[in-house]
Order: structure tokens, then C-alpha cells, then sequence
């Protein structure tokens, strides 16, 4: 199975630091349900404000490539 990190980014905040293990999921679909759920979870929180985060989903190596999918849910 291929391996996903996943990435908070907020374009106010400097380099957060980003999800060097990542996980085994079974495609590019399961990782963006996941990363869907964990924003859906951190909004559904309101502990604090959301808007404006993203979530950037990367099959395999570091940052620098190219994300294979995307879920903007919280902005």
C-alpha cells in the first residue's frame, strides 16, 4: 500500500512542522476521506478558528512533490 503524509498549511503561519511517518492507506480515495475527516474533526472542535487552513496530501516521499490530492474543508 502506498504511504500518505499529511500537511496542515495556513498561509499566516510559518513552516509547521509536517507529518514525517504518514500512513499506509490503500489510494489516493482513503487519503482524502481521511484528511477530510481529521478537518471535518478539528472544525467540528471550534476551539479555534479553522478558516483559512488547508490540508495538503502527499503519496510517497517529502514535501516538494507535487500533492496528489487535496481537501481545502476547512476554508
Amino acid at each position: 500500500m502506498p504511504r500518505y503524509v499529511f500537511v496542515l498549511r495556513h498561509s499566516s503561519f510559518a513552516v509547521l512542522q509536517d507529518d514525517a511517518a504518514g500512513m499506509e492507506l490503500p489510494d489516493d480515495a482513503a487519503a482524502r476521506e481521511f484528511a477530510a475527516k481529521v478537518m471535518s474533526g478539528l472544525v467540528w472542535q471550534q476551539e479555534d478558528n479553522w478558516a483559512g487552513w488547508t490540508m495538503e496530501v502527499w503519496q510517497g516521499g517529502p514535501p516538494g512533490m507535487a500533492p496528489s490530492v487535496r481537501s481545502d474543508r476547512a476554508a
